[in-house]
Order: structure tokens, then sequence, then C-alpha cells
């Protein structure tokens, strides 16, 4: 449950949101393709682990950008809402497939975008 609730948490960055503060599309691009790995990493949870960790760091200031727009009361359409909960879908399951008890996997789910501390 608590992986299901982290990947809720990261649909709640949810927005109508300015063009020139945040590319909403760019950040939906990087999470439906984070999610599609994720579902073809299901069977090989190191490999599922890396996957993750490199995506995260790769898209760091995506990530930066997408919180930021947050904190700025930013939020995701329910369009856009509904594409981010659909990919947080498939990452769970394709994390409970196999690799839920990975610690590695675990560690690599923290990593992804969530609602910003205040």
């Amino acid at each position: 449950m608590k992986l299901f609730s982290a990947l809720l948490v990261t649909a709640a960055l949810a927005t109508p949101v300015r063009a020139d503060t945040f590319n909403v599309e760019a950040f939906l691009s990087w999470f439906d393709k984070l999610a599609d790995n994720a579902v073809a990493d299901q069977n090989d949870c190191a490999k599922m682990a890396a996957d993750i960790n490199k995506s995260v760091n790769d898209n760091q200031a995506l990530i930066q950008a997408a919180q930021q727009a947050h904190k700025n009361g930013q939020q995701f359409t329910q369009d856009q809402l509904k594409r981010v909960m659909t990919d947080g879908q498939k990452i769970a399951q394709a994390v409970v497939a196999k690799c839920a008890q990975d610690q590695g996997v675990g560690a690599a789910i923290k990593r992804l975008p969530g609602r910003p501390q205040k």
C-alpha cells in the first residue's frame, strides 16, 4: 500500500499550467516512459531499480520544475491527472508482480517525485 500511496502522491502534482513556467507535456511523456520501462522490467528487479534511478537522475531538472510548479499552486487538468494515475497504476502493478520486496526497487520508488514537503 505504501508504494501505491507514493504513486498517488505523484499524481497530486495537479494544474492548468502556464507553459512558460513548466512543460507539462514533457513531464507526462517522461512519466509515460517510466511506466512503460517499469512494465518491461517487471521480471528483473535489479534492472527495474537501475532504470528508475537512471530516469530520475537524468530528469532532475524536469522533476524540480514540476515540484516548483506545484509549490506555486499549479495543478494538472483532469485529463493530465488521469494520465498520471494510469501510469502510477502501471508502475505499481509492475512492482507488485515480482519486485515488491526488493530493497533496490523500494529505494528507487521513493525517489519518484511526489507532493513537495511544506
